[in-house]
């Protein structure tokens, strides 16, 4: 195989191009590198000269700026405060069970009018029933030891008066006791004497000594008797005593087991849930065949808003600001669900307890609205503009026009003059802006009330500078002259 040249191995590659193209491809190279070193040395001559010293071809002369203006008027200076919070009904009950127990029938439904008094659920009432039964049952015993007790008093008195009786008895008896005794002891003494002389015999005075005697017993006896007959009389007393006591307590349960029975039926009445007040239900959390506890704490099943044509916002007001707010404000807030429309709305309530949310304080502000259309409803989020401020039919220019500040080139000496002076607006005189001191009043966000100054009615201020072309820079000069040349 015969031997191939250097230019034979390069030919399949280009294809076999004509020779004239690298020639020109490297001409074409060439021309770029001059057009780069020309631009180079040009910027390097340029940063080495002195300041201010600017070739002349490129000393063309900027385009005089076109300043905005605005125009001075009259209106109303609102000063506002924003706040989220969230929109809530006047007068919400929440409506709960004072009984545990199984939901047995559920009246109402979300939406629903209700009326005072009407009822909206019921439970299981069976075990109520039962305790109803079984206090009314206790009543009817109470009743019955009321009697027994009445009828022990009627026995305990008669025993009592028996041993009354008995007891005077047995004083009477202990009377003539002591009066033959007595008679007995005379008789004796005398016929002791006359047997000591002899007069009666021995007989005699021993028959006298045991008359004595038994007289002397039958006193004892007599004596033993009413003895008998007080402590008989003391017994009867306590007994007596104590009947009356069995009245008074059976009395006593016969009012606790009446209250038992209230009670029961209380219960078994408030087996009925009612509703508590006119309004409409917006909240409902029991369902038929629920278990409703209340031991611990009562469930809420419902939850009534009594007017629904007159709301609440409940706005969240950062600590910093909230001294700036007091009742009776005018506000207004937008909601999500009505785009574009504006509610009106006055602070009615300043809530001083704060709530703590991430290391932020804020205050809670009850703004009251008119919901007479019934577009607002409760739990929407509220965007509210409080007004703090406010000042109508002044004399205002636009926020801009004071914060503007003319160029070193078109008013010389202006960035000296801007530190430290007072509130100043500039306006057109021969094309030239003119600086024109003023004093200000109340603010917001795009306008300033102008309290004092030169300042008139629809005279134009200047807000801004309309910007010219990127091409008017230097460097935008300086990048045309290069490639107007190449």
């Amino acid at each position: 195989m015969p031997l191939m040249s250097r230019g034979d191995l390069w030919r399949p590659l280009i294809g076999r191009r004509n020779p004239q193209h690298w020639k020109m491809r490297g001409t074409t190279m060439k021309r770029r590198y001059r057009i780069l070193a020309l631009g180079t040395m040009l910027t390097s001559t340029i940063l080495l000269l002195p300041p201010g010293f600017v070739p002349s071809a490129l000393q063309r002369s900027a385009p005089a700026p076109r300043y905005i203006t605005a125009p001075v008027d009259r209106g109303d200076i609102r000063t506002t405060l924003s706040a989220t919070g969230t929109l809530n009904a006047v007068g919400t009950v929440k409506v709960s069970s004072q009984l545990s127990g199984q939901v047995a029938e559920v009246m109402v439904d979300f939406n629903d009018r209700v009326a005072k008094g009407q009822p909206m659920a019921r439970l299981d009432t069976t075990a109520f029933e039962a305790r109803v039964r079984q206090a009314r049952a206790g009543l009817e015993s109470a009743r019955a030891r009321i009697v027994m007790a009445k009828a022990s008093i009627d026995r305990m008195a008669a025993g009592l008066l028996r041993a009354r009786s008995a007891l005077q008895m047995a004083h009477a008896n202990l009377q003539g006791a002591k009066a033959r005794a007595d008679n007995a002891r005379r008789d004796f003494a005398r016929k002791q004497a006359l047997v000591e002389r002899s007069t009666m015999s021995q007989a005699a005075g021993d028959n006298s000594l045991a008359i004595l005697q038994s007289a002397e017993a039958a006193q004892q006896a007599a004596e033993a008797e009413r003895a008998g007959a007080e402590s008989a009389l003391l017994a009867a007393g306590a007994d007596h005593r104590s009947a009356v006591s069995q009245l008074a307590f059976a009395e006593a349960l016969l009012k606790q087991q009446a209250a038992v029975l209230d009670q029961a039926e209380d219960d078994l009445a408030n087996t009925v849930i009612r509703a508590p007040c006119d309004g409409e239900v917006i909240g409902k959390d029991v369902d038929r065949g629920q278990i409703v506890a209340a031991s611990l704490s009562a469930p809420t099943l419902f939850v009534i808003a009594q007017d629904l044509r007159q709301m609440e916002v409940h706005a969240r007001v950062d600590e910093a600001d909230i001294s700036r707010v007091q009742p009776g404000q005018t506000a207004a807030f937008t909601v999500d669900a009505s785009p574009g429309r504006v509610f009106a709305a006055e602070v009615a309530q300043i809530r001083k307890a704060p709530s703590l949310a991430q290391n932020v304080v804020t205050y809670t502000v009850v703004l009251s609205a008119s919901n007479h259309d019934l577009l607002l409803l409760p739990g929407m989020t509220a965007l509210a503009q409080i007004t703090i401020d406010q000042a109508k039919d002044v004399l205002r220019i636009p926020n801009a026009a004071l914060r503007f500040r003319p160029s070193e080139e078109a008013v010389p000496g202006t960035a000296q003059a801007a530190e430290g002076s007072v509130n100043a607006v500039w306006v057109l005189e021969g094309g030239r802006p003119t600086k024109v001191p003023i004093r200000i009043g109340r603010s917001n966000a795009s306008a300033t009330e102008i309290v004092d100054g030169p300042l008139h009615l629809e005279q134009q201020v200047i807000v801004g500078v309309a910007r010219s072309p990127a091409d008017n820079s230097l460097l935008g000069r300086l990048g045309g002259a290069l490639w107007s040349r190449h």
